[in-house]
């Protein structure tokens, strides 16, 4: 990936206004936890934005644009960056391959997990 600034400033936009459609539903079960993959049919419009940020650097996710959103009652921490052919075909097989970027052969994908909520 380029250092230029500008095309830095361009990739996290990119991924900041994403809607993906490759989901992984992170669940904290206890000391434990699971990951779920599935095509997300629904468009779900936007979420209230709590806390956001862009991690070019430090993710073992590779580029990610993260974000704590309200969506009805609950909150969600979301992972949003880019995967590889290869990897969209391991984790949603054949069907995901219709996500990706038929040039690059990149498609955007986002994890999330539900926070917990305080005990009211």
């Amino acid at each position: 990936m380029s250092t230029d600034p500008r095309t830095l400033d361009t990739f996290k936009d990119y991924l900041r206004s994403a809607k993906p459609r490759l989901m992984i539903t992170s669940e904290n079960k206890g000391r434990s936890s699971s990951l779920t993959p599935h095509i997300s049919e629904v468009d779900r419009g936007w979420d209230e934005v709590i806390s956001e940020g862009y991690d070019p650097d430090h993710s073992p996710l590779g580029p990610v644009y993260w974000g704590i959103v309200k969506r009805g009652n609950e909150q969600f921490y979301c992972s949003t960056f880019p995967m590889t052919r290869d990897r969209i075909c391991s984790v949603w097989g054949m069907k995901g391959l219709s996500y990706c970027n038929p040039l690059t052969g990149i498609a955007v994908a986002r994890i999330e997990t539900l926070l917990e909520r305080p005990n009211d």
